[in-house]
């Protein structure tokens, strides 16, 4: 077989025909020569070897492959020879073998000596293998960008010069950029600061050559949004070695960042809240003990018997002080626990505001005496005649702050001043608190309304207190939708505090003005104990507990009155029942929680008896509801124990004559 060259072509350095079929004939990629027509002229080794191994020369594409095979071949043959210039196309082809493979073929045209194409030469190579591999590489490519733009860190890379040479989903959605090839740090969202930081960290790993981990470090995005990373770098090295970039990958970490930040502030609140009850235990207990050292040890001294009556009076008023300063400490701590716990309720309810602030104003009057501290209640504008609000925490709320004026008042005075003010279009009753005393200092100014804690925590306080009254105020005018706050302090020279309460006036706004007090009215002097009206009547006592019914019992005897004692709620019913025939009781005092018969179940069966007789529930159970759960079963009216003599007295008296009308 012989190449179609002129036998005559000069030969150059001994270079023959010869040579070049030799050389065509060892290349690897299959050669050939074709008319238009597809009848071979020329096919070199590998040719043959393609479509099995015969001689292709004088046959036609037609009957060497398959007709759809052939007739693309021809197509392609008459595309070179009409556009007179070289072609390169794949194909799918099936050899001899009946394998599929992917050829890609050059063909150029041949013109004759009339400048006109009468063939095409052609080589093939089978680029099966490569296709596949280059098909596998495709596929491993676009399995790698899934996986780097789905998962959930940013991953960048670098080159030496800190030039980004690409970046994940992530980062390009963290940056807001649709593509960071060719851009550095300076194109990015950061600031100058945090752009300095990324290339110096870059600079670092890439010099040393050691990865760097856990970097933390901040962000700012293409939002704007100041973020926490963590972010881990490691060289990039070429086939030889040589480090040419940086890889990272980073980690937001703001949320975990914010939940450390809120388990430390919930932490550092928990070790404060505990240290504060501790001081609050520590407090308690000095102020439950002193007290309750006090009533026992003159209990012991009363005992004795040997004490002339001046002195008995004496050591009793200091049980009773001592008792009522209990009392109140175990209400405190009540109402802060209601509070707290959401259970306290307010009942609205219009009230005449001017009594309401004189009535808790001058209850303190005695106390401010003591210590010879001038009190005073000053109106420096017309108020509401009447609010709606819950009057018994209103006065709480008031007599807790001038309790606590006068508590750290020495010498001076301690004033109210009440005045109405407007707010954003919204009536404000402002009250102020204004002391003489000791003065808060600034950083204790807020540790003043939080529960347990005082400005004076030491040992060596020179006030007492649970330090409850404040956070209690606080919490009361917060439930009637105003406030209770510290307005200005200077240690030595006094406090202000304020009140803020917003007015409700039911029937529209009637303002009054009021002159301003610095004694108390001239009102019905208090009746001294021993002072205290007879009263004429027979009352049942039911009551369990022998040192009350003897207490209780001692009490009413005083006030004249015939008394009977029930130990149980079915003794009350018994003995009801045995006098309304003969002369029936003017008055029953029912404890509620009573064995046998309750006070409730014995209320309610006189009641369904039909006895008229006025009940009076007289309990220790104080919380939210009793109240009502008392009247609900059918007394006519409700007392707490511990109760005093003088009202022990005034309630008996709303159902008894006094014995001169009686008689």
């Amino acid at each position: 077989m012989s190449l179609p060259y002129p036998d005559n072509a000069p030969a150059s350095g001994g270079f023959r025909p010869t040579d070049l079929l030799t050389l065509v004939n060892a290349l690897p990629d299959a050669v050939f020569v074709k008319d238009l027509n597809g009848t071979y002229l020329f096919a070199n080794h590998a040719a043959r070897e393609f479509t099995g191994g015969g001689d292709l020369i004088g046959r036609n594409v037609r009957e060497v492959f398959r007709p759809t095979e052939a007739e693309t071949m021809i197509a392609t043959d008459n595309e070179v020879a009409t556009h007179r210039r070289p072609i390169t196309r794949q194909y799918t082809i099936r050899p001899a073998d009946g394998t599929k493979r992917l050829m890609e073929v050059v063909k150029v045209p041949i013109f004759g000596e009339d400048g006109q194409p009468w063939g095409v030469i052609g080589i093939s190579r089978d680029i099966t293998e490569r296709h596949i591999a280059e098909s596998r590489l495709g596929e491993s490519e676009r399995f790698l960008r899934l996986i780097l733009d789905n998962i959930r860190q940013t991953l960048f890379w670098k080159d030496r010069n800190g030039v980004y040479q690409g970046g994940n989903r992530q980062f390009l959605i963290d940056t807001g950029k649709t593509d960071v090839v060719g851009l550095t740090d300076s194109d990015m969202p950061w600031t100058e600061a945090e752009a300095a930081h990324y290339t110096a960290c870059d600079q670092r790993v890439m010099r040393t050559g050691h990865p760097d981990f856990d970097i933390i470090e901040e962000s700012t995005d293409a939002a704007g949004r100041r973020r926490w990373l963590k972010t881990d770098k490691i060289p990039l090295r070429n086939t030889a070695g040589e480090v040419v970039g940086v890889l990272g990958s980073s980690e937001d970490i703001t949320e975990l960042k914010l939940t450390q930040a809120k388990l430390e502030q919930a932490r550092d609140a928990a070790e404060t809240a505990n240290r504060a009850k501790s001081e609050f235990l520590a407090n308690m207990s000095h102020e439950i003990r002193t007290p309750m050292t006090a009533i026992i040890g003159y209990a012991e001294i009363l005992e004795s018997g040997e004490l002339d009556e001046e002195r008995q009076r004496e050591f009793i008023r200091v049980i009773r002080r001592n008792g009522e300063h209990l009392l109140n400490i175990i209400n405190d701590v009540l109402d802060l626990s209601r509070v707290e716990a959401g259970r306290m309720a307010i009942d609205e309810a219009a009230a005449p505001l001017p009594d309401l602030l004189h009535d808790s104003v001058f209850l303190m009057r005695a106390r401010a005496e003591q210590k010879g501290v001038a009190l005073g209640l000053i109106y420096k504008s017309p108020i509401p005649e009447t609010v709606l609000t819950d009057p018994t925490r209103f006065r709480q709320i008031l007599m807790n702050m001038v309790g606590n004026a006068i508590k750290f008042t020495q010498r001076g005075s301690v004033a109210v001043e009440v005045e109405l003010d407007v707010r954003d279009g919204a009536e404000i009753l402002s009250v102020d608190v204004v002391d003489s005393g000791v003065g808060i200092r600034p950083e204790d100014a807020e540790r003043l309304f939080l529960p347990f804690e005082q400005a004076d925590a030491s040992s060596t306080r020179r006030f007492g207190g649970s330090g409850l009254g404040l956070a209690i105020s606080r919490r009361f005018a917060e439930l009637l939708g105003g406030d209770v706050r510290l307005v200005e302090s200077h240690p030595g020279a006094g406090s202000r505090f304020r009140f803020d309460l917003p007015v409700q006036a039911p029937g529209g706004l009637r303002l009054v003005a009021h002159d301003s007090l610095w004694t108390s009215p001239s009102r019905e002097r208090p009746v001294p104990d021993n002072e205290l009206p007879k009263l004429a009547g027979r009352v049942l006592l039911a009551e369990d507990g022998p040192d009350n019914q003897r207490l209780i019992a001692h009490h009413l005897r005083s006030f004249g009155l015939k008394v009977c004692v029930a130990s149980n709620g079915q003794e009350a019913i018994e003995l009801v029942l045995a006098a309304a025939d003969k002369t029936p009781y003017n008055l029953v005092l029912m404890d509620m929680q009573m064995p046998v018969v309750d006070g409730y179940q014995a209320t309610r069966s006189l009641r369904e008896l039909s006895v008229q007789t006025p009940i009076v529930a007289l309990t220790a159970h104080a919380m939210r509801g009793d109240r009502s759960r008392c009247l609900d079963e059918g007394c006519n009216d409700y007392a707490t124990k511990p109760i005093s003599r003088s009202d022990l007295h005034a309630l008996c008296a709303r159902f008894l004559p006094k014995a001169a009308q009686a008689a």
